[in-house]
């Protein structure tokens, strides 16, 4: 009987899938961040299972990105170009986050100075990936009907290359301030915190002036970039070639991996939607030897500093500090992970478990975890708080300073610098903290539960934009005229100025006549004095 039912339903649900538009969709997932990575693969699954046609279009960036997308899409792959890494070197710049002066203001030069050279590599890429004719042929061929990408000048222009007529902007992370200006989105730094500070929505005068700054900076150093990567198309296709930020305006949705529940409270258009926990894995059984380590003690903290940023480059004295606070927990099982076996760092403290390679979604639904202890990447954020889990968060660079502010805003864990890392007693302090002040774990656990109960779920609601997007292109209504206006007119100054000057002159006339008013009466008096005194003196 039950295998009767099993067949009736899998041939209702087949039926039904056959009933539904099956679109062909190219996801752009560059080998680049691990994590971004597994984020664009995780999309790409998710809408194989919903019966669509996806294609993955992976050029690697960087020779070191071994990290693998989308497990069920058939994937086109583009080697990396080795002249990339003379640009840049990204295993140098991870190493150098351990460390910047995070507080300094030549911390703000040296991303600023990375965020040049990540443009040059980015370039040189997009000039590779264009000269790969045969793949652009064959891509163009599949006639796609919808494309799925971060925000990338370089594949906006492909985009159009390829003829493919819809487009929607995916992002694992907040926006960059200049995306947010480029889909016309409103971004008020008075309040509006940049992804690079540490900054909540409640800032001071001069954070507000610092703010204000940073995201000028980003701002024109993001658009200097579209500017390069438009020259770089008109060069090789002509001088007609689409403008590069019209075509990412374009889009009929974008899709970001941030949480209302989370993230701060900003404006927004009807073409962006907040979908947190977009490409969260459900968690899978523990393997016996880590339902072992887990069972070991009562209680377990999880230690993970990302797939970037590495353990093993700490410098000695961090990880001196950070091993010495674990021995003042003897009844807390530590799982770091930590990338070099041979470094046997954890030789002689029994409570301390070393791997390269951590299960750490699955881990972090076990019962017996009570903590992570994370660099407050996006991915890394979202699982612990759907998990329900207390954070100590360690932000490196990027938006992992934004997320580790908003954790300490909302009461979900503490905040560690960079520079306290290295110092045993905040450490220990931060640990003792999170483990037994059990306010963090309230918040969290009451966090968690509304993020499973939120009315729209990421998945469903990914399956149908995209399913609409491909449908029926892009939205003119959902595009804000506010984006086409300048300057002057978007913040009124042409109405405000000419008011301000019409009330200034008003104010001055109104002086002028006073003055001139009190200088006559003021005439009279003189003169009626004047008289007065000389008709005393007749009299006498």
């Amino acid at each position: 009987m039950y295998h009767a039912e099993w067949y009736l339903a899998s041939l209702i649900i087949i039926f039904h899938a056959s009933q539904n538009d099956s679109y062909k969709i190219l996801v752009y997932n560059p080998r680049f961040g691990k994590s971004h990575t597994k984020f664009l693969g995780s999309i790409a699954d998710t809408l194989v299972n919903a019966g669509h046609n996806v294609t993955e279009f992976a050029p690697v960036l960087f020779e070191f990105s071994d990290s693998t997308g989308s497990k069920l899409a058939k994937t086109v792959k583009i080697d990396a170009d080795p002249e990339i890494s003379k640009i840049m070197n990204v295993e140098i710049f991870a190493q150098d986050a351990w460390k910047r002066n995070q507080q300094s203001i030549f911390s703000l030069i040296s991303v600023l100075f990375v965020m040049k050279r990540m443009s040059d590599a980015l370039l040189k890429n997009c000039e590779f990936q264009l000269k790969q004719e045969k793949i652009m042929q064959e891509l163009k061929s599949e006639k796609f009907d919808l494309a799925i990408f971060e925000f990338n000048q370089c594949f906006a222009g492909i985009i159009e290359l390829l003829r493919i007529p819809a487009h929607i902007v995916v992002s694992p992370t907040a926006l960059f301030e200049y995306a947010i200006e480029c889909f016309g989105i409103p971004n008020i730094p008075s309040y509006i915190p940049s992804l690079l500070t540490q900054y909540t929505d409640k800032m001071t005068y001069l954070q507000r002036l610092k703010n204000l700054i940073i995201t000028i900076l980003t701002t024109k150093l993001l658009d200097n970039h579209t500017i390069r990567c438009q020259a770089l198309f008109r060069r090789l296709y002509g001088d007609q070639f689409i403008d590069l930020k019209e075509k990412l305006a374009q889009v009929t949705y974008v899709l970001t991996n941030t949480d209302p529940l989370f993230h701060i409270s900003r404006p927004t258009i009807h073409k962006m939607l907040e979908l947190g926990g977009l490409a969260l894995p459900k968690p899978q059984p523990l393997s016996k030897e880590w339902i072992a380590v887990m069972n070991k003690r009562k209680a377990v903290v999880l230690v993970s500093f990302g797939t970037v940023t590495l353990s093993c480059w700490m410098p000695n004295e961090t990880k001196q500090a950070l091993l010495d606070a674990f021995d003042s927990f003897p009844n807390v099982t530590f799982i770091w992970k930590y990338e070099k076996d041979e470094h046997l760092i954890a030789e002689g403290r029994p409570n301390v478990i070393t791997s390269k390679w951590l299960p750490q979604s699955d881990l972090l639904a076990h019962k017996n975890l009570i903590a992570f202890l994370t660099h407050g990447g996006m991915n890394s954020i979202t699982e612990t708080l759907n998990r329900g889990k207390p954070i100590v968060v360690v932000p490196l660079f990027g938006d992992q300073m934004q997320n580790a502010v908003l954790v300490q805003r909302l009461g979900l864990g503490i905040k560690l610098s960079l520079s306290e890392l290295a110092i045993k007693e905040k450490i220990k302090n931060a640990i003792y903290n999170i483990i037994y002040d059990k306010s963090y774990a309230q918040k969290v656990e009451r966090l968690s539960k509304m993020m499973a109960k939120k009315p729209n779920q990421a998945e469903e609601q990914l399956i149908k934009h995209v399913e609409f997007a491909a449908e029926f292109g892009q939205i003119a209504n959902f595009d804000p005229y506010g984006r086409k206006m300048s300057f002057v007119s978007y913040y009124m100054l042409d109405i405000i100025i000419p008011f301000i000057i019409l009330i200034f002159f008003i104010i001055t006339v109104i002086c002028y006549l006073i003055i001139r008013l009190f200088r006559k009466l003021f005439h009279k008096a003189v003169i009626c004095n004047n008289n007065s005194i000389i008709t005393k003196m007749k009299k006498n």
